[in-house]
């Protein structure tokens, strides 16, 4: 009879057994046995800090895993539960590798990362990342957000990347804050709303496709460069600021006055109500 049988603390080896049990049981065929591994990790974690990293990698991986499985939005609240300070439950900052996982009403809302590794991931549902705090990369590259995705005062402590990130319908960033670069170079929005945001190194802009609404206003974007950028909506900057700026995109404007200041703009083309910013 092991130590956990007794009602005493597990050893090393026992924890150890006690998390490949799990591990095997997560291949189960019954989704009730999946959900019952989930827990048992969860469990050793919440006594073993040590194993904390090795069950949070075992939850990811089974997001990552291409079958649907019941137990992936139980997966997902395990995992944000522990990244988020206030409770007992709370972990701290942590790595975490999702990198093409299928994700369905994401809520990683108050979160704390370490490395945030989200490259190829596929958000369905409203995707929430509201308050969520980036200590170190937050890598979003080729992601796609099939709903709204939410980055509400979300501040990014290292580099953020969304190159070729796809935003079916809305992006909301306003007022969050990047510490470091921030990358959304090919990215294509729907509406996008930056208002407030402050980009403290490079805003990376280049051939970011805009289909609706993107609106900049107040905004700080640092050395921002919108070189092949293509806005196809309104196009709002009242009020924003540049550390400097690299242009070459075609806008769509509500109001000619919200073009900073440094803008020129001129009909290309003979298209009209388009202008190319130079």
């Amino acid at each position: 009879m092991d130590a956990a049988a007794q009602g005493g603390p597990l050893n090393t080896a026992d924890v150890r057994e006690h998390f490949l049990r799990a591990l095997a049981h997560l291949a189960d065929a019954e989704p009730g046995v999946r959900a019952g591994a989930l827990h048992v990790l969860d469990s050793l974690a919440v006594e073993h800090a040590d194993w904390r990293p090795r069950v949070l990698d075992v939850w990811c991986a089974h997001l990552r895993a291409p079958e649907p499985d019941e137990g992936r939005a139980l997966a997902l609240r395990l995992i944000a539960g522990h990244l988020r300070p206030g409770s007992a439950a709370y972990w701290g900052p942590m790595d975490v590798d999702l990198r093409g996982a299928h994700l369905h009403g994401a809520d990683f809302a108050d979160c704390r990362f370490g490395t945030a590794d989200f490259t190829g991931a596929v958000f369905t549902g409203i995707t929430h990342f509201e308050r969520a705090a980036f200590l170190r990369t937050a890598d979003f590259t080729g992601a796609a957000f099939e709903f709204m995705a939410r980055f509400d005062r979300a501040a990014f402590g290292g580099p953020a990347f969304f190159g070729r990130a796809r935003f079916a319908t809305i992006a909301w960033f306003p007022w969050a804050r990047f510490a470091e670069a921030a990358d959304f170079a090919e990215a294509a929005f729907g509406t996008a709303w930056f208002s407030g945001a402050h980009i403290a190194g490079e805003a990376g802009f280049r051939r970011a496709v805009f289909g609706g609404r993107a609106v900049f206003g107040t905004a700080s974007l640092g050395e921002a460069d919108f070189t092949g950028a293509v806005f196809t909506g309104p196009a709002e900057f009242p009020g924003a600021t540049f550390a400097a700026l690299t242009l070459d995109a075609r806008v769509r404007l509500v109001f000619a006055h919200d073009l900073p200041g440094a803008w020129r703009a001129a009909a290309p083309d003979g298209q009209p109500g388009r202008v190319l910013v130079a």
